[in-house]
Order: structure tokens, then sequence, then C-alpha cells
């Protein structure tokens, strides 16, 4: 199994994880009860459900992200350990 993931693979499971939700099985589950309660109800906010779910404010291009991290491992590079 690889120890680290480039940052093609990083991209792409973020934009799965966007696209289809959290990984992990109780937090799809509870994400689902929403959804129906959602419906039932007619509410069109699932946060009146799960307040925890935040829907993305702003998306980011590739090219965005990568600046980010750039960034965030040119401040760890200065680090002393």
């Amino acid at each position: 199994m690889k120890r680290e993931m480039s940052f093609e693979e990083a991209v792409v499971w973020g934009l799965y994880r966007k696209r289809h939700g959290p990984f992990t099985v109780q937090a799809r589950a509870e994400y689902g009860f929403a959804l129906l309660a959602a419906i039932q109800t007619g509410q069109k906010d699932l946060r009146k459900f799960i307040p925890w779910h935040v829907e993305p404010e702003v998306e980011m291009t590739p090219q965005q992200m990568l600046i980010g991290l750039q960034a965030v491992g040119a401040k760890n590079r200065g680090r002393s350990n």
C-alpha cells in the first residue's frame, strides 16, 4: 500500500468526496435520514436536521488549491523540529 498520495490523486478524492459526501458510513446514514426528513417536511435546508452539515461556500479551482497547498508546504518547511 502506498504511503503518499500525489497531488492529482488528492484532487480526484476531493472531487469524489464533494460529489458523493463523507466516506464514513455513519455520516452517510445521517445525511440520508436528514434528506428523507427534509423531503417529508418540505424543508430545503438540511441544517435543520443535521446542523453539522455545511455546504461549500466557494469552489476552488485546481490551480487555487495548488497555490494553497504550496503555501502550507512552504510554511511547514520553515518550521524546525
